[in-house]
């Protein structure tokens, strides 16, 4: 049983969204504005789960994710609103909202999100400590410049550490998701060694790599974890997980996070220019979000998403050389394509397993 906070200045939303959740057998607090809501999120045993109207009066709902984020209160934010336009979203989830629900919101879609919410609770509360941390590093960081290279040279197992945090995060999100960085890093790995860059930036590649899409912690579920194709608005809030990468890594002075924070960037850049979100083309592009693109974009078609199944293998390779010049920088596709003997024996292994996983829940029927 959880502890549901809901927030909302008008009683009959409150009532009945507190007669579903009480249904659900969790516990319900009620508070009419944004002030009693941080105020009621900062007592012990504070909410696990806060449904957050947007438009309140004395505080309105963006306002009061702030100040409970601000407080390190680690509870799972569902925005509430009736205005779920892009401006909207993003105002909340840069406030620290972690989902949001359109109004007026049905039973069966309140029981499923919030169902969602309490399994991916660890998560949540992970990534606002990590979020928490990452701040207090950064004013270290601005206080003095060196100071996080002093504690690198002093213990040399910090980078490491941290990166591993990193893809913590990601794989307490969505496994699925890991595992996919943790293949284009090796991708990465072997197309930077193939067009003959230096083995310390091959490594520093292979480690940043996995980073690319770091970013998507800050993407509601609604639309990071949805089986359909996402609507022209929701595209727009997905963009902005390059920005978000870039921002978290960008302030660290390790030259690999450096590069993870470029990658995260760019590694929606098209080489044709038509790609995201500052659409720059050819060698604008760093050869690290070059390299990453190819190596993201071919173990996407080949592994099965939320949204959509894979596609075979050998499809793969004939995409990837298809859009070179076009999508792809050719250099880095000709280097990919002469891999093809080793990276294929991999791939083919994951998708016979992917295979009697599949055929596993037939037999359990």
């Amino acid at each position: 049983m959880a502890t549901v906070l809901i927030v909302d200045d008008d009683l009959i939303t409150r009532a009945v969204l507190a007669k579903v959740i009480r249904g659900m057998e969790h516990q319900v607090i009620e508070a009419s504005n944004g002030l009693e809501a941080v105020q009621l999120a900062t007592k012990e045993p504070g909410p696990e789960i806060i449904l957050m109207d947007v438009t309140m009066p004395i505080m309105d709902g963006i306002e009061a994710t702030r100040q409970i984020r601000s407080l390190g209160i680690p509870a799972v934010i569902m925005v509430l609103t009736s205005d779920d336009s892009t401006e909207t979203i993003q105002k909340a989830v840069h406030a620290g909202a972690d989902d949001y629900l359109s109004k007026p919101i049905n039973q069966a879609q309140i029981s499923t999100r919030l169902d969602m919410a309490l399994k991916a609770s660890g998560f949540y509360r992970y990534r606002h400590k990590f979020a928490c941390q990452m701040k207090d590093l950064s004013e270290i960081s601005v206080k003095n410049g060196s100071s996080m290279d002093l504690m690198a040279e002093k213990n040399e197992n910090l980078l490491s550490d941290l990166i591993g945090t990193l893809n913590l995060v990601a794989r307490m999100r969505d496994n699925q998701t890991y595992e996919h960085t943790t293949r284009v890093g090796w991708l990465s790995g072997l197309i930077a060694r193939r067009l003959g860059e230096p083995e310390d930036e091959v490594l520093a590649l292979r480690l940043a790599a996995p980073l690319h899409d770091l970013g998507k912690i800050g993407i509601p579920d609604s639309i990071l974890l949805k089986p359909d194709k996402l609507t022209d608005r929701e595209w727009d809030v997905m963009k902005e997980h390059t920005v978000y990468g870039w921002k978290i890594l960008n302030r660290f002075s390790s030259s690999i996070l450096k590069v993870a924070a470029t990658v995260a960037l760019s590694h929606h850049e098209r080489w044709d220019g038509k790609g995201y979100l500052r659409g720059l083309k050819g060698e604008d592009i760093d050869l690290a979000g070059r390299i990453v693109t190819v190596a993201d974009c071919f173990d996407v078609i080949v592994t099965p998403r939320p949204y959509k199944k894979s596609r075979p293998i050998s499809w793969g390779f004939d995409e990837i050389a298809s859009l070179a010049g076009k999508q792809f920088c050719p250099r880095t596709v000709e280097a990919f394509l002469s891999l093809r003997d080793e990276i294929e024996p991999r791939y083919r292994a994951n998708y016979e397993q992917q295979e009697e996983e599949s055929i596993e829940p037939e037999r359990e029927r």
